[in-house]
């Protein structure tokens, strides 16, 4: 089948916000007249190159998203988004697509986007796809979307790609997912990680070797990668056992270290098995959070300069009474041992995503929610940042809110408003990432405000903070994809 790949320009908006932090609602001047709700969002930075990004996020599908599904692009660190209309999709389904993620190669003479993602059928056997994209992508031609064939089938959930390049400049592609094909046959260990090698090899493992009392093996994956090394690791929940009418789980982080262009195996940890990090209590019932859901949450970084430097984080709810929690923790020894307390814990949050930067900072990205009443209260969207190193109950050096909503003010959507995860990435001294939030109350530039404190940059057309489509009309908000850059 022959696609499409249709360009739409974008305005440039310029970073003109003073400080560390530049937001950025990343909807193009030509889609001002978009009022989907966008969830889940993905970010890419070419690490060789972070003047070229990518970005997606699931949007509910309207005329302008008919049998492709929107790509973000930026090859201007940012500062401007067009959407290229790319990945496959039904015509007029429900969302452009789902759990949809990115991640670039680390190869300079020839980057490639990677994308991942659940195709939207309106069926529960989703196709599971990945594709490959020369960056920048062509405009307006009719040229094949290239597809990875042997990733393609269904059964999976939750797709979240990380891919990197060999230092034979031959690219690795790392897909965690939680694979419940012949879930019972294989002892509910659906914690799966796909790969094609740089030898290019296709394998899918299941990295977690125990049985396990039910599905939901959710898989984060970090790359590592210099001129001269390269290492995978990888972060899963394993649903162990049930007490109290409360599951009971292992947080266990897998890794490999091994050289060459061969499959990796993800053996590196605990005699081949892995090393359990913490444990964690869940509800067998969803957990309710401003009209959302919390859980499954899960992050993993690598210092990108030092292999045996990881940090994860994950959420949980220890008893029934007790409020929804994020916790993270730090190894120096590779993900071998994770000594000592917690770092730190958020109450009522969700969504982390984490990110070290070349001096060794780390940024903890999340979102919090803080009830007014029974049915109404706030989204924030918050950004920490620790220096390397820091002791377990530290406050942070930096704390940034990025935007401030009322659930009540989008009562129009659906739940869950926010889905399962955001994302954060780092090159060089820069943290750069992804979220979504509700587009109401932006102002001109530099938009500073009590909903968006860091200021915040759009090329929606609005009037005041009313927006308005291309025939001056007004539009209702919704929840839209945002881009943030921290520098030094």
């Amino acid at each position: 089948m022959i696609y499409l790949i249709l360009f739409v320009s974008a305005t440039v908006i310029g970073f003109a916000q003073t400080g560390r932090v530049t937001v950025v609602n990343m909807i193009p001047e030509t889609y001002s007249g978009e009022q989907s709700h966008d969830t889940e969002p993905s970010l890419a930075v070419n690490p060789k190159n972070d003047q070229q990004m990518a970005a997606v996020a699931m949007a509910k599908n309207q005329l302008e998203y008919t049998d492709k599904g929107p790509v973000y692009i930026s090859v201007d660190n940012g500062k401007s988004w067009r959407i290229q209309k790319m990945l496959p999709m039904p015509v007029f389904y429900l969302f452009t697509y789902a759990d949809a993620t990115v991640s670039f190669n680390r190869n300079k003479a020839s980057p490639v986007l990677y994308a991942s993602m659940l195709k939207s059928t309106g069926s529960a056997s989703r196709p599971f796809n990945v594709y490959q994209i020369p960056f920048p992508p062509p405009l307006n031609t009719t040229t094949p979307l290239p597809e990875m064939a042997a990733f393609t089938r269904t059964g999976v959930d939750q797709p979240f790609i990380q891919a990197t390049s060999t230092t034979s400049a031959k690219d690795y592609v790392f897909v965690g997912v939680d694979d419940r094909r012949n879930a019972s046959a294989n002892q509910n260990r659906t914690a799966t990680i796909d790969q094609n090698s740089a030898s290019g090899t296709y394998n899918t493992r299941r990295v977690d070797p125990k049985p396990n009392i039910a599905v939901g093996g959710v898989v984060r994956v970090a790359t590592f990668a210099t001129d001269v090394d390269q290492a995978a690791f990888a972060v899963f929940f394993a649903r162990r056992k049930l007490v109290s009418g409360r599951l009971q789980a292992d947080v266990v982080i897998v890794a490999d270290t091994t050289t060459g262009d061969q499959v990796r195996p993800f053996t590196s940890l605990g005699n081949g098995n892995g090393v359990v990090l913490a444990n964690a209590v869940f509800p067998t019932a969803t957990i309710p959070l401003g009209q959302d859901r919390a859980g499954p949450d899960l992050a993993i970084a690598v210092h990108p300069a030092n292999k045996t430097i990881l940090y994860a984080a994950w959420g949980d709810q220890p008893a029934a009474n007790s409020p929804y929690t994020l916790h993270l923790r730090r190894s120096t020894d590779g993900g071998k041992t994770w000594p000592g307390s917690e770092l730190l814990t958020r109450t009522n949050s969700k969504n982390p995503a984490l990110s070290i930067n070349t001096a060794g900072k780390i940024a903890f990205l999340y979102q919090r929610f803080t009830a007014i009443t029974a049915t109404d209260g706030w989204w924030e969207t918050v950004v920490e940042e620790f220096p390397a190193g820091f002791a377990p109950g530290s406050a942070a050096a930096n704390v940034w809110t990025l935007s401030k909503w009322k659930v009540s003010t989008l009562s129009q959507l659906p739940a869950p408003l926010l889905g399962d995860f955001v994302q954060m990435t780092s090159v060089g001294p820069n943290f750069y990432g992804i979220f979504v939030a509700s587009n109401a109350n932006m102002g001109p530039p530099p938009g500073i405000s009590e909903f968006f404190p860091q200021g915040v940059l759009a090329s929606r057309k609005r009037i005041g903070t009313q927006l308005i489509n291309g025939l001056k009309h007004n539009v209702n908000n919704s929840l839209d994809p945002f881009f943030f850059r921290i520098t030094p």
